[in-house]
């Protein structure tokens, strides 16, 4: 004890600093990595000064922007999106980088749609299986339109608005290996409408719910499509075609808990 006291002393009267660091210095986030230090500034250079970044919904992490391998290189992209007000109403516009080796270079600049917010993003692989596509949910004025976003790596995106929503699903239902799309729609009489093929949405089909007087469909109910094996379990099976191969599916609206 009597040489810790002398080694202090020392470190003291050489002008040494005693002092520990402060709790919260040991919380600090790591330095970031230099990829992302490039990504950052190059998208503070690219976004207008009136942008407001905006973060889809249904993403388990909040980010400025959202890493995906749009032409299936092996090497993300980052997708920014954001919105600006033009004209007295807010649009949705989208940034796309590349990364090549140490840089970032912006491929794309470019409006998709008007809205306030995007309530869902979901990356769909193509049938050549050698590019993603993007569909996106854009809110505006409490009314949700779903919108087809292809071609993410050329000059222009080719944008298709599809339908308006109050739930969405996309899934492979029909075990096609192709992504389905199910949206549900309140309006004067509740709709389920049918999308076989959500990269190629021309193939349609509506059917319209029951509703009884009483039924109520609130904000937080949770729109579910369930998978049902006819064979196996009794259950509600939709009108939906459903091909020999494949299992039937069943829909339900219920609340969490």
């Amino acid at each position: 004890m009597k040489y810790f006291i002398i080694f202090l002393s020392t470190l003291y009267l050489a002008g040494c600093g005693l002092t520990l660091p402060h709790p919260a210095s040991l919380l600090e986030h790591p330095a970031l990595p230099e990829w992302e230090k490039s990504l950052k500034a190059r998208i503070d250079t690219d976004l207008p000064t009136e942008a407001e970044i905006v973060a889809p919904r249904n993403q388990s992490i909040s980010r400025l922007y959202e890493l995906i391998d749009l032409n299936r290189d092996g090497r993300d992209e980052a997708i920014t999106f954001y919105r600006i007000e033009h004209q007295g109403a807010f649009q949705i516009r989208v940034l796309v980088h590349e990364r090549l080796k140490k840089k970032w270079v912006l491929r794309v600049s470019q409006p998709i749609a008007t809205g306030r917010s995007i309530d869902q993003l979901h990356v769909i692989l193509d049938e050549s299986q050698k590019s993603n596509q993007l569909m996106i949910g854009v809110t505006s004025l409490e009314k949700n339109t779903v919108y087809l976003l292809k071609d993410l790596m050329k000059p222009s995106i080719h944008v298709t608005k599809i339908d308006t929503y109050d739930r969405l699903t996309i899934a492979d239902l029909n075990q096609d290996r192709r992504q389905d799309m199910v949206l549900l729609k309140k309006e004067q009489t509740t709709e389920l409408i049918y999308y076989e093929e959500a990269l190629n949405p021309t193939n349609r089909q509506d059917i319209t719910l029951p509703v009884k007087d009483g039924d109520l469909f609130a904000d937080h109910d949770l729109f579910e499509i369930d998978t049902v094996n006819p064979a196996k379990k009794k259950g509600y099976s939709s009108p939906l075609p459903v091909k020999p191969r494949c299992i039937c599916w069943s829909f339900s609206l219920k609340k969490p808990g």
